[in-house]
């Protein structure tokens, strides 16, 4: 540019000192040549200007008007120099900086350039080549600053697959910068994070629905429990939790009203049951099973024969309780209810046979009671009235009645040494009667 600018230098000297006899020599007059050079100073050529007055001085020397103008002239020649030497410094000032890729000092010379000349293209071409630069630098400075705030956003939110993508924007504007490349880094780790615990998280919940399917409610609350504990936020997952959650509670109470149901049909209580069948199906419509039950039940109590069998049961129960608390004759009467109904069965018959000999055996007992008693009344009677013949008679019929007594035997001894007393004392009388006699 400094080549430049002494050549436009070299050109306007030039141009000062040409001859001008080949424009005075065109046939020019004075007054065509100050007109001409009038118009050429409106114009601004200002070189034009000073040739047509100096030949206007050719023609009319010292005239003062053309001395004026042409005065005139040179004086706007320094002046239209002066600027195009500040304009050309600062239009070399603008190239050295734009060579040294200072652009907004490079633009700021074209641009003081352009303030003494607007008109230059050169210099106008320079300055939309630094604008359109600094335009792209923007350009690529804000997509920078937008693509890294946007992807610390969804980095933030745990969005990390659009987070990458922002950060690599970012690095393909600048890729000499480091920020973007850990960024990077820290969401690709992030995002194998997220990868393995999203891939753990489907496993649970592959779980707890086999679980659910298998209607073990307890297994599939605990995998929901432990998927949410991955994903703390995930509705569908919560949904589903609360709704296992629900049907455990409806199972437990279901499970617990129908295993009372179940109990009470294996020992057949089938009125009792059919209550706690019938809570069940309440508490659970969709469940076969208690409908089923409830049917079996009602057919089985609309059954003559089953009734029956009700009733002996009942009977035979009622009987058995009163055997155990020795209310026999009781049960007895209840035994002979219950083969009535059920004539084969044997345990009924076998308690029958066992309770009449029982009241055969205590008839005969009783028998023997008042037989003994009647024994040791007449015998304790006679041995008191001292009829100890008698009295041996009674007590032997008693220790005969009751060999394991003890109190006849005593009296029988009793008797049995009185009586011999007795009749030691008739001899010794018999014998002193006779002696008495004798003397």
């Amino acid at each position: 540019m400094r080549k430049y600018l002494q050549l436009i230098i070299l050109s306007f000297l030039f141009c000062l000192i040409a001859p001008v006899s080949s424009l005075a020599q065109q046939g020019q007059t004075y007054e065509s040549a100050i007109e001409s050079g009038e118009e050429m100073l409106t114009k601004k050529e200002y070189i034009s200007a000073k040739t047509y007055f100096e030949i206007a001085l050719r023609l009319r020397e010292e005239d003062a008007y053309a001395t004026k103008k042409l005065n005139e002239t040179l004086q706007l020649l320094r002046e239209q120099m002066e600027l195009q030497e500040a304009f050309f410094q600062k239009m070399d000032l603008g190239d050295r900086l734009f060579q040294q890729q200072k652009l907004e000092e490079a633009l700021e010379a074209y641009n003081q350039a352009l303030e003494l000349i607007p008109t230059d293209n050169y210099t106008l071409s320079q300055a939309e080549k630094i604008n359109d630069i600094l335009r792209e630098q923007k350009e690529r400075i804000d997509g920078y600053n937008q693509s890294m705030e946007l992807g610390e956003n969804l980095l933030e939110q745990g969005r990390f697959e659009p987070a990458l993508l922002q950060f690599e924007m970012a690095k393909n504007l600048f890729p000499e910068r480091e920020l973007p490349k850990q960024k990077i880094e820290e969401t690709q780790q992030l995002l194998a994070g997220q990868i393995a615990r999203e891939n753990q998280f489907e496993a649970l919940l592959e779980e707890a629905s086999a679980s659910f399917t298998r209607k073990d409610y307890a297994a599939a609350i605990e995998k929901y429990e432990q998927a949410l504990l991955l994903f703390p936020e995930d509705a569908g997952t919560i949904q589903k939790l609360n709704e296992t959650q629900a049907l455990q509670e409806k199972a437990i109470r279901y499970e617990e009203v129908l295993g009372k149901a179940d109990k009470l049909y294996t020992e057949q209580s089938f009125s009792d049951a059919l209550a706690f069948y019938q809570q069940a199906l309440d508490i659970w419509p969709e469940q076969p099973y208690p409908a089923d039950m409830l049917n079996r039940i009602n057919t089985m109590l609309n059954d003559t024969e089953f009734l029956n069998q009700e009733a002996f049961k009942e009977l035979l129960a009622q009987a058995n309780l009163q055997y155990d608390g020795e209310q026999f004759d009781l049960a007895l009467e209840s035994y002979n209810q219950a083969l009535e109904l059920k004539p084969s069965d044997e345990f009924t018959q076998s308690r029958i046979d066992e309770l009449t000999a029982l009241f055969d055996e205590q008839s005969r007992l009783e028998e023997l009671e008042a037989s003994y008693a009647k024994a040791m009344e007449a015998g304790e009677s006679a041995l008191n009235l001292q009829n100890y013949e008698d009295a041996i008679i009674a007590l032997n019929l008693a220790i005969t009645l009751k060999p394991d007594e003890i109190r006849p035997k005593t009296l029988l001894q009793e008797a049995e040494a009185a009586y011999a007393a007795l009749n030691q004392q008739e001899e010794n009388i018999a014998l002193y009667q006779t002696t008495i006699e004798a003397a």
